[in-house]
């Protein structure tokens, strides 16, 4: 096989390959954008357990904020690092959340695994973020460790751990927005834990 056989070959290997990866991204980019149906409300898999309130937060001023503060409502709480791609990609979703059910007896708190609120005011600044972002000082309860960013916990205005979820999700959903505030006004939601593959 001459020289330039194999040069056309390797360039069209490479142009394949680089047209895979943009089809592998825009098929990513579409489910973020317009949901994901591994977001669905099942029946209890795993008993609610007592949420841990025991930690303490640092809003991006570094002021301490516990995690007892928020007791008594709903808390859709996000684990999640600035320099992950996924979590990039979700956090505009769970802004269009907050949005939407903000004030309605629900709290956020999207806790940075990277104690540098420097990076993280950047990028809120950037993309425009109001929800409130922290960091976190000491250990973050095991309950709240997936080993897995970005992953979300729910908890209920009784102080139960009703759902964790692993993994990126179209979290402005009207199934999630609907089961928020289900929760916030003390209504019969199921428990829930769910691992996106």
């Amino acid at each position: 096989m001459s020289f330039l056989k194999l040069f056309l070959a390797f360039i069209a290997g490479a142009i394949a390959t680089i047209a895979l990866g943009v089809a592998v991204l825009l098929v990513a980019s579409y489910v973020m954008r317009n949901g994901d149906p591994a977001l669905q409300f099942k029946p209890p898999v795993f008993p609610s357990a007592d949420a841990d309130f025991s930690w303490t937060l640092l809003d991006l001023a570094g002021q301490q904020v516990p995690f007892e503060s928020f007791r008594g409502k709903t808390i859709f709480l996000t684990v999640w690092k600035p320099s992950c791609v996924v979590c990039k990609h979700e956090m505009p979703l769970v802004q269009n959340l907050y949005d939407k059910v903000a004030g309605d007896n629900i709290v956020f708190a999207t806790v940075a695994v990277d104690n540098e609120p420097d990076k993280i005011i950047d990028l809120a600044q950037e993309e425009g973020y109001t929800l409130p972002m922290y960091t976190y000082e000491g250990d973050r309860p095991s309950m709240y460790e997936t080993g897995n960013v970005p992953s979300t916990f729910i908890i209920s205005p009784a102080g139960k751990l009703v759902m964790r979820f692993k993994g990126p999700a179209a979290w402005n959903d009207d199934s999630c927005v609907q089961y928020l505030r289900g929760l916030a006004v003390g209504g019969e939601t199921p428990d829930v834990e769910q691992a996106q593959s």
